[in-house]
């Protein structure tokens, strides 16, 4: 397998907060062995080890973290695991790919959270090097899909089914009261930000609802929605169509600003710190979110590969479920059977996404049981 020459990393451990513009591979996440039992990852002359690599912006916030932690789970398959974090811009993102690859990862996995323009470099980087890749909550247009689907170790895509979680929490927004609605996209050209504005204005449509603002990334969001509500007084609802975590508090300090707490609903895409909270005392009525295991399971798709099983031979985009927040009780359960303690899957359960130990796996059981992931999940295989 080609690689680059090799360079000195320094790996450090992860101190990047979200705003940083370093990029750095970093430890493994150290996770518990899962389902707190004692590992027994395969023999090394029964399959090949391997290194995965994920970039990711950081950690510092609730879903990088948790998307990190997920990762590292493919430890207990008798992987290693490096993080490359900081990449904010398509430059970064490249040279995080690089990293990686240069840190001798076999696999590696990114998600185009700065544009789909990154993806022909970092396929060419990938064939070049002979690394396993994949997308993670990504829908990329038809031209690049067409393009990758030829780089033979490309591996397909996670997503969640974007046009329906925007139609739905836009639906439940307008059946507590909503009726006019201020969203906001956090990026342009994103096909997961259009798709979720796609799902809310057919919700806003349906319902006779209407559309009063639509904000592009601002820079300031608490002035932002400031002045769209004091110039559209008639607005009830803001709904960020991703990264609440930066974009929904500075949304609720700006309604109280202007004498609107409680009249005005606040929801969001991707779970932050402080939304149990606001959930319980009633600034925001709805996030979704809780999508832990997309990079996780586009890791899958390439260990597959690389251990010569091919799970998705149509680079197909594999489904990953939604958790839907809209009580403290939901984020209760999230905390505990999700992200707790105890890990969701024990190590025989990850071994059945594995054709090498699930012989009979398909890649329509394999979309099933990915799907099904969920807090119901978790207490109906362990019993809790």
């Amino acid at each position: 397998m080609k690689r680059f020459i090799a360079v000195v990393l320094v790996v450090t451990i992860l101190t990047v907060l979200l705003a940083s513009c370093g990029n750095t591979i970093d430890e493994p996440v150290t996770t518990p062995s899962v389902g707190g039992e004692t590992s027994s990852v395969p023999e090394k002359d029964e399959v090949p080890s391997f290194k995965a690599g994920l970039i990711v912006w950081g950690t510092s916030d609730s879903h990088g973290r948790y998307l990190s932690e997920s990762f590292a789970w493919l430890e207990d398959l008798g992987g290693e695991v490096l993080f490359d974090t900081g990449a904010l811009t398509p430059e970064g993102m490249i040279t995080s790919a690089e990293n990686l690859i240069q840190a001798g990862c076999d696999i590696i996995v990114f998600c185009t959270y700065v544009g789909e323009s990154i993806v022909p470099t970092i396929s060419n980087l990938c064939k070049d090097n002979g690394v396993y890749w994949a997308m993670w909550d990504t829908t990329v247009s038809d031209d690049i899909q067409t393009m990758i689907n030829e780089n033979p170790y490309f591996c397909g895509t996670t997503n969640e089914n974007q046009v329906d979680a925007g139609y739905r929490a836009t639906k439940y927004m307008i059946e507590a009261g909503a009726s006019d609605f201020i969203l906001l996209k956090y990026g342009v050209g994103i096909p997961t930000c259009d798709l979720r504005e796609e799902g809310a204005k057919a919700a806003i449509e349906e319902a006779g609802a209407h559309v009063t603002y639509t904000l592009m990334a601002p820079e300031d969001t608490k002035k932002a929605v400031q002045d769209v509500l004091i110039s559209n007084p008639e607005a009830n609802a803001f709904l960020s169509l991703g990264a609440a975590q930066t974009y929904c508090t500075p949304a609720i300090q700006a309604i109280a600003s202007v004498g609107r707490k409680g009249e005005v609903q606040v929801g969001g895409f991707d779970f932050g710190d402080d939304m149990a909270k606001q959930i319980e005392d009633g600034d925001m009525s709805i996030v979704i979110g809780g999508h832990v295991t997309t990079a996780f399971f586009s890791a899958i798709m390439c260990l597959n590969e690389f251990w010569g099983n091919s799970l998705n031979p149509d680079n197909a985009e594999l489904v990953i479920p939604y958790v839907d927040i809209t009580s403290s009780e939901d984020f209760d359960n999230f905390n505990t059977y999700i992200v707790g303690d105890e890990l969701p899957y024990t190590h025989e359960e990850l071994q059945q996404f594995i054709v090498h130990y699930n012989p009979d796996l398909t890649w329509e059981k394999f979309q099933e049981q990915v799907i099904s992931f969920g807090v119901e999940d978790v207490i109906a295989r362990h019993g809790n």
